[in-house]
């Protein structure tokens, strides 16, 4: 990415850690910062959706996923289209 290399294995290690601090924190939370959905929560979702497309797996993050369906559920929500494959990948 913008030339430089990317250790995939430390990227994904990455992640799981920080959705691991974010899992526990939706435990107690319906949405990331109040209990309405807030501009936090879309600035969250995008990239949450898409880590699955990065190799990053969130079934061992429910209370995320149930935080995605939650957001999903709201009125006029449009889904987001999949990221194109990577060249190379």
């Amino acid at each position: 990415m913008f030339g430089r290399s990317v250790d995939r294995e430390r990227s994904i290690e990455l992640a799981d850690r920080l959705f691991k601090v974010m899992d526990e924190h939706l435990a107690e939370r319906k949405f990331v910062a109040t209990g309405l959905p807030t501009v936090a929560d879309i600035a969250c979702y995008s990239y949450t959706r898409a880590a699955p497309e990065g190799g990053v797996s969130l079934k061992p993050h429910q209370n995320i996923v149930r935080w995605l369906e939650r957001i999903e559920a709201l009125p006029k929500f449009e889904s987001m289209p999949p990221a194109p494959p990577i060249a190379g990948s």
